[in-house]
């Protein structure tokens, strides 16, 4: 497994110990609310030698009326944005939050957002 994907197994593990039921990649089968993690893409940082995984984490409210669904991926955005400020290695990008988008789960339409977050890696990381 290379180091990006590992980062984002890593954050999405981290999550669910949190309380936030996430998964690593898009579940075959799942009853929202539920998380997973996207790879956005990697970028080189600042420091000579480290890199930036963009992982996005997708948060998927239950179905409900427009203002409840909203106000569910919000509070699920701000859950992630919590537990992401405690976990080392990882930090909530500047544009924290995607604005809310339709999704659908077993053919009934919701509300879904993504939460930007970056894992900083090394260079030795990256060579894995």
């Amino acid at each position: 497994m290379n180091a990006v994907t590992a980062a984002a197994n890593a954050l999405a593990d981290a999550l669910t110990a949190a309380g936030l039921k996430t998964y690593g990649e898009v579940p075959e089968k799942a009853s929202a609310p539920f998380r997973y993690v996207l790879i956005g893409g990697v970028v080189t940082g600042q420091s000579l030698g480290s890199w930036l995984a963009v992982l996005r984490v997708v948060c998927v409210a239950k179905p409900g009326t427009n203002a409840v669904t909203s106000e569910r991926v919000m509070d699920m955005a701000v859950g992630v944005i919590n537990a992401t400020a405690d976990l080392d290695g990882y930090e909530v990008a500047a544009d924290a939050v995607d604005e809310p988008a339709e999704f659908q789960i077993n053919g009934q339409p919701t509300l879904a957002a993504a939460v930007n977050v970056t894992a900083r890696l090394s260079r030795a990381q990256m060579k894995g």
